[in-house]
């Protein structure tokens, strides 16, 4: 009877620790991460869409959007889209929406992703090592070092992925299309 208690105790206490645990930036299973997504997501609007496309690697594009709900003209949600497309038994194709903060971070992790590459290409590993960064709108980027091979990856999606995989050498140029993205992000 007594471990009985103190196992339903041990349970209460793991769901309300889990429950804690979350945050308002964890979107729930199933709803919109992003406000891009909210919007497009909002049944029975109007949304008018203005696309800016920044440029694509090998099947990995990215377009800065504006949205703006016809009943809310004073109301701009800006946002970038992440769409991969994978090559091979037909196209498939997948997207992903970044908020503006999301950008900003995206940044700080390729430019850490671009030293920690440098730091690998300096050391050979006979182990796996990756790096990665996840968005909200499940934009996966990241680089690993598998022996001496250095590769950067992308992906877009939960259950329906759509992979990109890239050489190390592909990323300052990757760098460089996120950096025209903010900046056209500013703009706008």
């Amino acid at each position: 009877m007594v471990h009985v208690r103190f196992a339903g105790a041990a349970i209460v206490l793991l769901l309300a620790g889990a429950t804690c645990a979350t945050s308002e930036d964890d979107p729930v299973p199933g709803s919109p991460g992003t406000r891009l997504e909210a919007l497009l997501a909002t049944k029975g609007s109007k949304v008018v869409k203005e696309s800016h496309p920044v440029g694509n690697i090998r099947g990995l594009s990215l377009e800065v959007l504006v949205l703006v709900e016809r009943e809310k003209e004073s109301e701009r949600v800006k946002g970038l889209r992440a769409e991969i497309t994978m090559q091979g038994d037909g196209s498939k194709a997948h997207s992903s929406f970044l908020d503006p903060d999301e950008v900003t971070a995206l940044l700080r992790a390729v430019d850490h992703m671009g030293r920690q590459l440098k730091r690998w290409k300096r050391h050979k590993r006979e182990s796996f090592s990756e790096v990665s960064f996840v968005t909200r709108g499940n934009f996966r980027l990241g680089c690993q070092l598998k022996g001496n091979e250095r590769t950067i990856f992308a992906s877009s999606g939960v259950t329906e992925k759509a992979n990109f995989y890239g050489d190390a050498e592909e990323l300052p140029q990757l760098l460089k299309l996120l950096k025209m993205a903010s900046e056209k992000l500013a703009r706008l």
